[in-house]
Parts: C-alpha cells; sequence; structure tokens
C-alpha cells in the first residue's frame, strides 16, 4: 500500500505537469484555482519552464499524454496479446509528437557520422522513415535539411491517414512521399543516403529482415539509424522501457545485441552513439559499405 501510495504521487505530479505544459501553449481556459494550483506543484517540481520553447513544451506534454494513454490501455487490459492497436488519433498524435525530438537527436549526430550531414544537404538526398507513424518526425529532418527527399512507410493505415493530414498542413506534400508498406516488403535497391529504424516498434520477427532490407535500400556510405527505448541507469525504469517496447508488439534489444545485428547483417562501422541527452532512446549506427 506504501509503495501504491508513493506512486500515485508521482503520476499526479506527472499528470499535474502535463496539464501546466498543455495550459501554456494551447491557450486553454484553466480555472484559477486548478491554474494556481498547476503553476504551485510545477514550482515545488523545481522545473524551470521559461526555459524551454514553445515547441519543447508541447513534445514533454505529448510524451506525457502518450505514456499515461497507454499505461491506463495496459491496466484496462492487461491481459491483450502484445502489438501496436492504437487507432485514437489523441494516442498517435501524442506518441508521434514525443518523435520530434527524436528527428532534432537525429540531425543532431549527423555530423559526426562519416559525411552524412553534407550527403542530406545535397540536391536529390533521400531519406527513408521506417514506421514514419503521424509524420511528425519526417517532416521535421525535412525542415532541417530543405533539399531533402522524404520516403515515409508504415503498415498502420490510422496513423498513415494522420500523417497526410500532418504533412499537408505543414506543405511538405512535395517533399515526403507515403507508403503503406512494412519494411520486410521494401523493394526499393540504393536509393537513400540514411534510414531511420524506429526499433520499438518493430515486430520481434521482422528484426533482421529490417535490417537486411535497410542495407539493399541504402546508396554506398549511406547510414542507418536503429533507435530503442532507453531506460537508464535505473532497473526499474529499463524494465518500464521494455514493457512499452514488448506491450507495442516490439522486440527488446540491448545495444550490444543491435551491433550484433547490424554486423551480420552486413553494415560496416556498427557502433552506438553515447547518450548525453536527457530524452530517453539511444541509436546505435551502421553504414553501408
Amino acid at each position: 500500500m506504501a509503495t501504491a501510495m508513493r506512486l500515485n504521487v508521482s503520476a499526479d505530479a506527472l499528470a499535474a505537469l502535463g496539464a501546466e505544459l498543455r495550459a501554456q501553449t494551447e491557450a486553454l481556459e484553466v480555472p484559477a484555482d486548478v491554474r494556481r494550483l498547476l503553476v504551485a506543484i510545477t514550482d515545488e517540481l523545481g522545473c524551470d519552464l521559461d526555459g524551454l520553447s514553445d515547441d519543447d513544451k508541447r513534445q514533454v506534454a505529448d510524451g506525457i499524454r502518450s505514456y499515461f494513454i497507454q499505461a491506463a490501455e495496459l491496466l484496462d487490459d492487461p491481459a491483450r496479446p502484445p502489438g501496436w492497436v492504437y487507432e485514437e488519433p489523441i494516442v498517435l498524435q501524442s506518441q508521434g509528437g514525443t518523435s520530434v525530438s527524436v528527428a532534432r537527436l537525429i540531425c543532431q549526430i549527423a555530423p559526426g557520422l562519416d559525411g552524412l550531414d553534407d550527403r542530406l544537404a545535397q540536391d536529390g538526398a533521400t531519406f527513408l522513415d521506417v514506421g514514419i507513424g503521424v509524420g511528425l518526425l519526417a517532416i521535421e529532418v525535412a525542415r532541417t535539411f530543405p533539399a531533402l527527399r522524404v520516403v515515409g512507410i508504415d503498415p498502420w493505415r490510422p496513423a498513415l491517414d494522420l500523417a497526410r493530414d500532418n504533412i499537408d498542413s505543414a506543405a511538405m506534400g512535395d517533399r515526403i512521399e507515403l507508403r503503406e508498406l512494412g519494411v520486410e516488403d521494401l523493394d526499393d535497391d540504393e536509393a537513400f543516403d540514411m534510414v531511420w529504424l524506429a526499433g520499438p516498434f518493430l515486430p520481434p520477427d521482422v528484426t533482421e529482415p529490417a535490417l537486411d532490407r535497410s542495407l539493399a535500400a541504402l546508396r554506398s556510405g549511406g547510414w542507418l539509424v536503429l533507435g530503442a527505448y532507453a531506460g537508464g541507469a535505473e532497473p526499474l525504469a529499463g524494465l518500464l522501457a521494455a514493457l512499452r517496447t514488448v506491450r507495442g508488439g516490439g522486440r527488446v534489444i540491448d545495444a550490444s545485441e543491435s551491433v550484433e545485428l547490424m554486423t551480420t547483417a552486413g553494415f560496416a562501422d556498427v557502433h552506438p552513439i553515447e547518450r548525453t541527452w536527457p530524452a530517453p532512446v539511444d541509436f546505435v549506427v551502421g553504414r553501408c559499405p
């Protein structure tokens, strides 16, 4: 009982933080007494929200909403088989909102990957987003590299329907192509300068085929970036990250196993990227020979 009560406090505090972030970025008419308490709780948590941009605030709020919605679904139906089953726009958009920070990290590590930054800036450069979801990661990468063309594939139609709307709203329809397709059925060869694989959303039996198809789809010297949830130093955080992965239908693999799988698939220069950011995501990268 004591443990449950302690965790309830943490859950309530996280919800209050997310609510305050939404209040600041969405012009919500929160009742004055509620807003006063949200601000007091945020201050008590020691959060310096003034140091965040509105985009950063929205990303954090999206992450909190996504975690809570998926956690509630786990609590309501712990017996359902693993798999990505979410069709509700609020879940898909919130999950997609968290990918904007991942896109920025991808752009941040690109200069350290043997010329990748320059390649993505050239006319004719192409980026493959495997598991594009609602398209927000692709949009952010395309904004960072104005000459870049993006192909996004995903077998989940509810997400792709939202992606089309998001891409149209961002006026990116001429630069981002959507395909309703699983990566194991990708037939492009030597077509891309970079491939992003959202590891937590790859079914266990698709991981090896995804690596094989990614390698075939890359141009010589192009890079694969494989992402995974990062658990952090605490064992509980690692277990929770694994639960999110398995619950969503993915395969739990650590950095060493990712390196082994990518090396076996034929990638060169395979190595994990040292995490220097707070976002709970790890990268392992490899180059097409």
